[in-house]
């Protein structure tokens, strides 16, 4: 009898500690499930990588596949009214796909929308299979932690590197840092996704009960509000202060609110005048805090005031909405729009309209827009009833969860943050939180088989998509490999294949021809250039859209011969990008070849008015048109000019007033502190002055603030002459040669509508120019020099021939 009473407690004593065991070991593997989800959506869904993409999607698409093995299958599927609507308007998107200007780029960008948006699904479900809420907020703000270390260290060697030119630490930088947005995509966005996490943490810094727990929260609160810092966002900002400020209100409001009803008929609950005083003191904090961040913006000035900095992209998307008000332009449509639109290039770039409601109805229309509102409406009155419904302490869980929504909707006055995948993740899932106790009557309940009918062909529409956009994508990345490491003939081989394996990605087309032409360049061959001519006819017959494109085509129309056509061609890039200088520099060159002094003349002045720096070329004085055009560009800067002006400053430098140079330099730096030409006029001018070290200080802080100027590099190149250092000086020289050939004013549209890493050339060298001042020249002869003496032969051969092809020497 005691034995089996023994083994009865002993059975019964064990069950709890089982228990513990197995429960820890769940919420080990749902936490572990839920942060590799999150980190594979956030590291490799719309990469520039194609490798990197396409394992990401396996491993997501994998994982949902294993969740959905373990799923109990007896379990129905709740689908939130809301996400149909969602769902209905990414449909809807897709298909618009076949009115983008850019239609594989777009289709490419729809399917990861797609697949981001079924993870809501996998999710909510789980959720429904009993994870806690923990479990994916604790996923959340793990990986916001780790991007933020890696941020702040990031920032911290930025600092280090600033003492090492200063000379102590206690040196501020001239300038503030603003952080990369690693793995979330921009700074402005990873302000937004930390927005989304800053209300969790302060509930539960709120809720904790012991002093070790709130300095923990208190902590993270502390790192987040650094990266806020660092992120220099003033959407961020603003919204984070709202954001906070209801979770707040939400979490005290019901004893601020007893109080203010019953006023002095009931005796003052001690409970409430502290609610009433940690709600006084957290707005303190708020506005504090608001007033350093705005000093932020005065101590790192590369922005412009919030609406000036808006308005002239909030015009342009106003001007695409009218040319497509009811359906819009489609996916991927609004960066070449805009590029129309703002006539570039030179000029910002951008891929979204820094404003979601101007934003989505340029690209999918009223249609969409309206599909978006009705469902943002439903979300809110859904949200609304699950946070009255809920009891006191699911209420302040909620608050964070409206918290986060406040400032999902107030950021999205002035940015765009759905193009990332890590961002509309993390929206997805505190939604998912946020909808976990709705009623039946807000969702669409289905059975798993349904849920599979409905589901499954959605995830294969996005999958087939993907696949569709991507035909081309690895051998594209071979061959961009390749020209990286200037080998062409292996380059264009593969980019031409691309183009075959994938003929309707213009990108293919464009790069195949600009290999073409890098060949020729080396090898001359006239059978290079004929098939870059009709590598680029294919891309510009199907998207005409960036004028370096039409300019690269006509400058190898003109390498075969075909004079006429090819000033035909460049006049038409000229009409879309009228302020790019090298295109004027061109067409003054063919018309000086085809005996048309005076309009030669008329494209040099143009070129000179685009691009001010290249007035100290010598390219001007190789013929009457160019010099008549620089003495006409030099007497309308002289009406203009102050002597304060950076212009000013450079013509006091010529004409030897070092110290009324020195002055104008200064000048210009306490308007603008990220002035590279001003610390570079600084240096110039301290080096006459026989400050070496001061100049060699003033071209670091050069360097530092303007990262790659070819112009500091060449300068520093000075510099370490003077001090002797013969090697150092060939180093920055050559490193500034090979900036110039390798200069891009492309990048940032490519990587915006393509999704492509490119070369760093955007432009063929039978169209690029190389401007070098007489000063500039001296160098290379030198740096050419050295290279022979070192047995260089080649290096320097090639710089030599570089210099002969532009009519710089013999």
């Amino acid at each position: 009898m005691s034995a089996v009473g023994n083994i009865t407690n002993t059975a019964r004593y064990g069950e709890k500690p089982i228990l513990l065991i197995q429960n820890n070991r769940r919420s080990l593997y749902t936490y572990a499930f839920s942060v590799l989800f999150l980190l594979v959506i956030s590291l490799t869904y719309e990469s520039l990588n194609p490798y990197l993409e396409a394992i990401g999607l396996v491993v997501s698409l994998g994982m949902g596949f294993a969740f959905l093995m373990f799923r109990d299958r007896s379990r129905p599927i709740r689908i939130p009214k809301a996400l149909v609507v969602i769902g209905s308007f990414l449909l809807y998107y897709g298909l618009l796909t076949l009115r983008s200007p850019q239609p594989l780029p777009g289709l490419e960008k729809w399917a990861i929308n797609i697949l981001v948006f079924l993870a809501f699904f996998i999710v909510s479900d789980s959720l429904e299979a009993g994870w806690s809420n923990k479990t994916w907020e604790n996923a959340l703000l793990n990986l916001a932690l780790v991007f933020s270390f890696l941020e702040i260290a990031l920032a911290g060697v930025w600092y280090l590197r600033w003492a090492s030119i200063a000379g102590t630490i206690f040196s501020l930088p001239p300038v503030g840092y603003r952080l990369y947005g690693l793995f979330i995509g921009h700074a402005n966005v990873f302000s937004g996704y930390i927005n989304l996490l800053l209300p969790i943490v302060f509930v539960r810094l709120i809720q904790s009960r012991n002093a070790g727990r709130r300095l923990l929260w208190g902590f993270v609160i502390g790192i987040f509000v650094l990266v806020q810092y660092l992120a220099s966002s003033r959407g961020g900002w603003i919204s984070a202060i709202a954001g906070l400020g209801i979770t707040i209100l939400l979490i005290h409001w019901p004893r601020i609110r007893a109080f203010l009803l019953r006023g002095r008929r009931v005796r003052v609950q001690r409970r409430t005048i502290k609610d009433i005083v940690l709600f006084a003191l957290s707005a303190v904090a708020i506005i504090a805090l608001g007033a350093i961040f705005i000093l932020q913006v005065q101590f790192s000035p590369g922005h412009a005031p919030i609406t000036s900095a808006r308005t002239g992209i909030w015009s342009a998307a106003l001007e695409i909405i009218s040319q497509s008000p009811i359906f819009g332009h489609g996916p991927g449509s609004f960066s070449t729009l805009f590029a129309l639109s703002n006539q570039l290039p030179p000029g910002f770039s951008t891929s979204h309209a820094h404003n979601a409601l101007l934003q989505f109805t340029a690209q999918s229309g009223l249609v969409g827009l309206g599909l978006i509102s009705a469902a943002a409406v439903m979300l809110v009155v859904t949200i609304t009833s699950v946070y009255r419904e809920a009891e006191e302490k699911e209420r302040i869980r909620l608050s964070a969860y409206v918290g986060a929504g406040v400032a999902v909707a107030i950021h999205h006055l002035f940015d765009y943050l759905f193009e990332s995948p890590a961002y509309t993740a993390a929206v997805l899932v505190l939604l998912a939180l946020a909808l976990r106790q709705s009623k039946y009557r807000d969702n669409v309940v289905v059975s798993p088989r349904q849920g599979i009918v409905v589901l499954l062909p959605i995830l294969l529409l996005a999958v087939g998509g993907w696949s569709l956009a991507s035909r081309g994508a690895f051998t594209y990345w071979r061959g961009i490999s390749a020209a990286r490491a200037d080998d062409f003939q292996v380059a264009s081989e593969n980019l031409c294949r691309a183009a075959e394996e994938n003929p309707a990605f213009s990108l293919y087309s464009f790069q195949c021809g600009l290999a073409l032409a890098y060949l020729d360049d080396q090898a001359h061959n006239v059978h290079h250039l004929q098939e870059a001519i009709r590598a680029y006819e294919h891309g510009l017959s199907i998207d005409p859209f960036w004028p370096p494109h039409q300019a690269n085509y006509a400058a190898l129309l003109w390498a075969i011969g075909e004079q006429e056509d090819a000033l035909r061609e460049l006049d038409l890039a000229l009409e879309s990008a009228p302020r790019q200088s090298i295109f004027h520099q061109n067409a003054g060159m063919w018309l000086e070849t085809l005996q048309r002094p005076a309009e030669a003349q008329s494209e040099y002045l143009k070129a000179l008015e685009s691009g001010p720096h290249i007035a100290t070329s010598k390219f001007f004085e190789l013929s009457s048109s160019r010099a008549q055009a620089l003495s006409s560009f030099i007497k309308e800067q002289s009406v203009q000019a102050s002597g304060t002006t950076l212009m000013g400053g450079w013509e006091f430098l010529q004409n030897g007033d070092l110290l009324q140079a020195r002055t104008a330099f200064t000048h210009t730096l306490d308007q603008n502190p990220l002035n590279v030409e001003a610390y570079r006029g600084l240096a110039q001018t301290a080096l006459l002055m026989d400050e070496v070290v001061e100049a060699k200080k003033l071209i670091d802080t050069a360097h530092f603030i303007g990262g790659n100027s070819t112009r500091v590099f060449f300068t520093a190149g000075e510099i370490a002459l003077e001090q002797g250092q013969l090697q150092a000086a060939a180093n920055f020289v050559l490193q500034g040669f090979n900036q110039i050939l390798e200069q891009s004013s492309s990048w940032s549209f490519y990587a915006r509508t393509y999704g492509r890493f490119f070369p760093e050339p955007d432009l063929v060298p039978q169209l690029y120019r190389i401007n070098l001042s007489e000063k500039d020249l001296m160098m290379l002869s030198i740096v050419i020099d050295y290279l022979n003496e070192q047995g260089n032969f080649e290096e320097a051969a090639y710089i030599e021939m570089k210099l002969s092809q532009e009519g710089f020497i013999d």
